[in-house]
């Protein structure tokens, strides 16, 4: 039951994340990919204890994802100095 909400929470999570994009009212680079990550990792969860591996796979990966774009999103805001052009602007 537990594992069902957290599965369904992080469904809606990416939703969300998706839809804001494709609405052209794009989250913040951190909220986006934060968003991400929880997302992943609540259908991952909910995956695993239902034994879907294929989708508990795609949502480890996708957390994995997620993951290094907070951690970049992270290190361009501490130091100041963007990894790369295309995060100068979030």
């Amino acid at each position: 039951m537990v594992t069902d909400f957290i599965g369904w929470a992080g469904a809606g999570l990416l939703l969300i994340a998706y839809a804001t994009t494709l609405s052209g009212k794009k989250l913040s680079g951190g909220v986006f990919h934060a968003v991400n990550l929880l997302g992943a990792m609540g259908i991952a969860v909910s995956s695993l204890e239902k034994s879907a591996y294929p989708a508990a796979s795609l949502n480890g990966v996708w957390s994995i994802v997620a993951f290094i774009g907070v951690v970049r999103w992270v290190l361009n805001h501490r130091v100041g100095t963007p990894i790369n052009a295309d995060d100068a602007d979030e």
